[in-house]
């Protein structure tokens, strides 16, 4: 039934906004048209119709309506409020922040500007400026939950964890049931890794609002930080339900089955979500991480897809064009501006590898820059810090403007160091922002961005075969090994033997679980059986998880006398008690299809010489490499059968054993592996051949 006039002006403004508030915006909007036409000069009855078309998606109606209550009433602070609001929907942060400036001036005491422009600013990683103004807000209503909680959450979204812990404590002080109180607060504690004490303000939460889908979403993200993967399942599939259209809860659900090692089930959701139309960065560049773990998927399906949804990246429209300068590079002439970009200048695995050759490069033919996109810091960064010649905080750079700066700083060579991992830059490639764009490092397939010249792999990772050569990049190899390994802390020692002290043999693998699919865990089943005395120590995270552990021991085909000898350790505190358990591990157990890299150099720098299978892709094929590079080829295996003998005849043969365990630190340390400074210098002259080339092309 068609809405209708009544004639009496604040009758009918009360009939429409129960009509909007009771959820009947067609009918809302339909009496608020009619009133517009009969007071045109009114400007609540414009800000209302536009309220009514913005709930309905209908944004570009609804600013019209805006504008001319705004032009009705000019010195109206809320009005500019709401258009602030309807320009953030657009996207247009800049404009929705220079609104709420003006209405800012208009009503300094209005504690929703103060909240709303605090968001804005926030999103777009100027977080100073945004604690600046919520402090500003909180001298005017200094018992505001929102600005407490938004003022916490900024903080610890700036690193500043204390300040921000005390902060939301303050705030559930003001407002002891506040949803986003009790879930920022948790969040705050499961990132410091207190995971009791976040759960407690979780179940706070939850007691109070089970269905409600942020509580749901940040409890089960807080599980799985925990280990406790089951029950995270269980939370964020709930949160996905409650939120089907909203793409971070599918995210988060999807990334749970993916932990649990649940590979190809991941894969099939993620697929799921593109064939309906979503297609977020962050969608393909999960879904394209993941089919790396696949042991069902051959190299040729996984290098297609990469190149398929990699088209897919890119700044688009907005990207100005690129323009080239060419610059000549001599001994004697201008040194090249190489550039890093990285989320991983931190303790982290990429750190390992690109720290020594960071430190390593020649300052006379090299001017060196690193573009940090992480706001977290540690002792690692510091290093790295001093190790460049420019140190660029891009943590709060949108995309656009960290583009423009690469392009003002004039970099010769741009780097990639995380392919399709998460908080990746490649849209910064796919826009062309160097004239030579290579991707290294941080992982082990192509990115499928176009614009992405050069890989960086070596003879071993990727054969000069067909099969090696799917992806959009070019393949240019390093000689002997594709990574230079450095440590980035100072290692336990290494203890004696733990065969003998324990009298049997422990194999170990401390890989991410995602990496330990089903070929594999029969692999290990079968090693298990054939030495009948043997342990097998898995280290993750996740193992403190019954759930986990019953689903390994079911896929290794484990009887009861197998899975009394396989023990389960989970988190350790730090580094360096996490390496020290290798002193429990006689022989490590490489991961495959997806062999690991840093777990490898950490296993063989701690004395567990590594077994290794090597593949028909470069994610199957670094451990070849890593072996290679320090003479360890014979424990490489072409099969899984040989996997298990090569692990089985090593176990039993003590004496070599012992002796590999007693010289591995050694034997890495003097290897080409750990060699920074040939590296760097072969390393420079591929840099120096490929720049040169591109600027014939």
């Amino acid at each position: 039934m068609a809405a209708k006039l009544t004639g009496n002006f604040l009758q009918d403004m009360q009939n429409a906004q129960r009509l909007m508030n009771d959820g009947r915006l067609d009918e809302a909007e339909s009496l608020f048209a009619k009133m517009a036409k009969k007071a045109p000069k009114d400007p609540d009855v414009q800000n209302f119709l536009g309220l009514t078309l913005q709930q309905q998606g209908k944004l570009p109606k609804a600013k019209i309506h805006f504008q001319k209550a705004i032009k009705l009433a000019p010195k109206s602070a809320g009005l500019m409020v709401n258009m602030g609001l309807l320009l953030k929907a657009e996207g247009k942060a800049g404009k929705a922040e220079e609104m709420y400036r003006k209405a800012l001036a208009l009503s300094p005491d209005m504690t929703m500007i103060y909240v709303n422009l605090g968001v804005v600013l926030a999103e777009q990683g100027r977080y100073d400026e945004a604690i600046e103004i919520y402090e500003n807000g909180l001298s005017k209503d200094p018992r505001s939950p929102d600005l407490s909680v938004n003022l916490a959450e900024t903080l610890a979204d700036a690193g500043k964890m204390d300040a921000a812990e005390k902060r939301f404590k303050g705030a559930l002080e003001i407002a002891p049931y506040s949803l986003k109180a009790l879930v920022g607060y948790g969040t705050l504690l499961k990132n410091l890794k207190r995971f009791d004490e976040a759960e407690a303000q979780f179940k706070s939460a939850f007691s109070l609002a089970p269905d409600a889908m942020e509580v749901r979403n940040n409890y089960g993200v807080m599980l799985q930080a925990a280990g406790r993967i089951s029950e995270a399942e269980v939370h964020l599939a709930e949160a996905a339900r409650l939120s089907p259209n909203l793409i971070q809860s599918q995210l988060n659900y999807i990334a749970a089955i993916k932990e649990m090692g649940r590979v190809d089930e991941a894969i099939e959701k993620y697929e799921e979500l593109l064939k309906s139309g979503e297609n977020s960065e962050q969608l393909i560049s999960n879904y394209l991480l993941t089919l790396n773990y696949s042991d069902q998927l051959s190299a040729e399906e996984i290098a297609e897809r990469h190149v398929l949804w990699g088209a897919k990246i890119g700044l688009g429209k907005k990207a100005k064009r690129f323009e080239a300068l060419s610059r000549k590079v001599t001994k004697t002439g201008a040194s090249l501006r190489v550039g890093y970009v990285s989320h991983d200048f931190r303790r982290h695995s990429v750190a390992n590898f690109i720290r020594p050759v960071l430190r390593g490069h020649d300052r006379i033919d090299f001017e060196v820059f690193a573009y940090s996109t992480n706001k977290k810091a540690d002792e690692v960064t510091n290093s790295i810090k001093d190790a460049v010649d420019h140190w660029v905080d891009a943590s709060s750079l949108p995309i656009e403007a960290l583009r423009e700066r690469i392009i003002k700083d004039g970099i010769d060579i741009l780097i990639d160091l995380g392919g399709q991992t998460g908080h990746n830059k490649l849209s910064l490639f796919a826009a062309r922002s160097a004239p030579l764009q290579i991707t290294w490092i941080g992982y082990p397939n192509t990115t499928g961005v176009q614009e992405m010249d050069v890989r960086l792999v070596d003879a071993r990772t990727d054969p000069e075969t067909p099969n090696y050569a799917l992806g959009t990049e070019e393949l240019v190899r390093l000689p002997e090994c594709f990574l230079c390994y450095e440590p980035t802390m100072e290692l336990p020692e290494i203890g004696e033997p733990p065969f003998k002290r324990n009298g049997f043999v422990t194999f170990g693998c401390f890989n991410n679980l995602a990496k330990i699919q089903v070929d594999a865990l029969k692999a290990w089943g079968g090693l298990m059986k054939r030495a009948p005395d043997a342990r097998l120590l898995l280290k993750g995270k996740q193992f403190v998880d019954q759930g986990v552990r019953d689903r390994v021991c079911r896929l290794m085909e484990a009887d009861q006398s197998v899975r009394e000898r396989v023990v389960f350790r989970g988190y350790e505190q730090s580094q360096e008690s996490h390496l020290a358990v290798y002193n429990e591990v006689d022989i490590a157990l490489d991961t495959f299809p997806y062999n690991g890299t840093t777990t490898t150099c950490e296993a063989m720098i701690m004395g567990a010489p590594v077994v290794t299978l090597a593949g028909d892709r470069h994610a199957a094929r670094v451990g070849l490499s890593l072996l290679s590079a320090i003479g360890l080829e014979a424990l490489v295996a072409e099969t899984p059968e040989d996997y298990v003998a090569c692990a089985a005849d090593l176990a039993a043969d003590r004496d070599r054993l012992a002796g590999l365990r007693a010289g591995l630190r050694k034997k890495m340390e003097t290897s080409p592996l750990m060699d920074a400074e040939g590296f760097v210098a072969r390393y420079e002259e591929i840099l120096k051949a490929l720049f040169k080339k591109s600027q014939e092309a």
